[in-house]
């Protein structure tokens, strides 16, 4: 990745991170911030709504190692599990092109010059109401998950 690149990126995410942080803080100025900024930034970086890199990507843009990304990203999932699942970037891009495009899975498959099987995995795997990507497809097809009052008992904290 060239340097330009890493550096316009990396002062973007964390110009958005730094906004929300301000715009939190204006909101909610008795409550504790359980979201680190650097936190937010890797979040960011990996998100598939944000920057969507991959782990190394992210990782050569922030100046640390892979593990650095992960252990970050681990933290952020154990205080504000509603903002996951990181899908992958080919998976995002089927995701977005079924959902938003309304491709079906044969015309996907020729469109990223992949197998109709392997998209269609990668479908019913984000359609499986048993795992927690599942939530992709339900009531905010379309849209990133945004909170609803029935979520309370399986959020521990409000983002």
């Amino acid at each position: 990745m060239l340097e330009e690149t890493r550096a316009s990126i990396k002062y973007e995410a964390t110009q958005q991170s730094l906004s929300a942080h301000i715009e939190g803080r204006r909101r909610w100025p008795e409550s504790k911030r359980l979201v680190t900024v650097r936190q937010e930034i890797a979040f960011r970086l990996r998100h598939q709504d944000f920057f969507g890199l991959s782990t190394d990507n992210a990782a050569e843009v922030l100046g640390v190692d892979e593990r650095e990304i992960r252990y970050l990203n681990e933290r952020m999932r154990e205080v504000a599990p509603q903002v996951f699942p990181i899908l992958p970037p080919r998976t995002a891009e089927i995701y977005r092109l079924f959902v938003e495009e309304s491709m079906t899975v044969a015309e996907i498959a020729e469109e990223l010059e992949i197998s109709s099987v392997t998209v269609y995995g990668l479908v019913r795997k984000l359609y499986d109401e048993r795992t927690s990507i599942g939530l992709y497809f339900r009531s905010n097809a379309g849209r990133r998950l945004s909170y609803k009052s029935w979520m309370d008992p399986h959020i521990r904290h409000k983002f």
